[in-house]
């Protein structure tokens, strides 16, 4: 009969604390480590979980088993039973696991791997990882959200149940929903920093959204929202986005969004003229650190690199990009 774990493993289990109940205002709080048994490798661990069947079935039918065994380090965000049971009733037309396409199963365990090691404790700041999922153009990797405003959350759609389960060949999170990997939209939505960004995609009759939540390619330089509030104070007239003039707004909106491809970091080259939407171009600079040029005369950084999507790719810049 499956148990749910070891005594041994039942011995070294520690309290988890739950951030969800603790005042914003305070600091984050760190999940404490809870399991630490090098005896049993990732798939061993989901196989003698009880609250792991369905994890263990899905590894089953996408044939991923020699992927849970491989040698070398990496994280597993494992949905429990009913996070699983939750997601089949959320799909009308699966009633079972053996119900979802072995491809479709295939990426959706590949998005719940992360490829190095993240202990609870590096989980002190909202950032992102990156999964073995490579739906994504170019076969590129795309990124899961970290969270820890209210707890440790992923894609602000699913908690940690459990932390830092330490097996021979990984690690463990425990989690209560199972990921999707998310577009463009999905992405900028997800990030509280883009919510200026979100607010102008979706001002007057702009089909933006429309736009990046289809299955055609961009890469979009998303200003933070300390970008748009410097915007918004350079003209006394503009006290929020939707005081921008709706043809301005759209130009510098283009301005932003290249079509037809996926332009990760790697792809960048020092005086790389990018064509935007807009018409005009961007020029990089490598020269200190990663900037674009802007056919205003603008310097701006970008300061968080290829956060991709399944139809693209966000970096994220310090300033709205201005054209002439």
């Amino acid at each position: 009969m499956k148990t749910i774990r070891s005594i041994q493993i039942i011995t070294a289990l520690a309290v988890l604390i739950i951030l969800s109940c603790a005042d914003p205002s305070d600091e984050p709080m760190v999940i404490e480590r809870t399991t630490s048994d090098t005896t049993y490798n990732v798939y061993e661990y989901v196989v003698m979980t009880a609250e792991m069947d369905s994890l263990e079935k899905a590894v089953a039918r996408a044939g991923a088993e020699a992927l849970f065994r491989s040698p070398g380090s990496f994280t597993l965000l494992a949905p429990t039973n009913q996070a699983f049971a939750n997601y089949l009733t959320a799909h009308n037309s699966w009633n079972a696991i053996d119900d979802i396409p072995v491809d479709k199963l295939t990426q959706i365990l590949n998005y719940h791997i992360l490829s190095n090691l993240i202990f609870s404790a590096e989980l002190m700041e909202d950032s992102y990882g990156t999964s073995v999922n490579n739906e994504a153009p170019n076969n590129e990797n795309t990124v899961i959200e970290v969270d820890v405003a209210n707890g440790v959350q992923f894609n602000n759609s699913s908690s940690v149940v459990e932390a830092d389960i330490e097996l021979k060949n990984g690690l463990i999170h425990t989690i209560d929903a199972v990921l999707s990997p998310g577009n463009l939209v999905d992405i900028a939505s997800n990030d509280e920093r883009f919510s200026s960004l979100v607010e102008a995609l979706t001002a007057y009759d702009f089909n933006y959204i429309d736009t990046l939540n289809s299955k055609s390619i961009f890469t979009v330089f998303a200003p933070s929202n300390d970008a748009f509030q410097a915007l918004l104070n350079s003209n006394s007239s503009w006290n929020m986005i939707s005081d921008i003039d709706s043809a301005i707004l759209s130009a510098v909106i283009n301005y932003h969004i290249i079509s037809a491809a996926n332009t990760q970091s790697k792809n960048l080259r020092q005086g790389m003229n990018i064509p935007t939407l807009h018409g005009d171009t961007l020029v990089v600079d490598l020269s200190n650190g990663t900037k674009l040029t802007t056919s205003s005369g603008q310097n701006v950084n970008i300061f968080d690199l290829d956060l991709q999507g399944t139809n693209g790719v966000i970096h994220a810049v310090d300033s709205v990009l201005l054209p002439n």
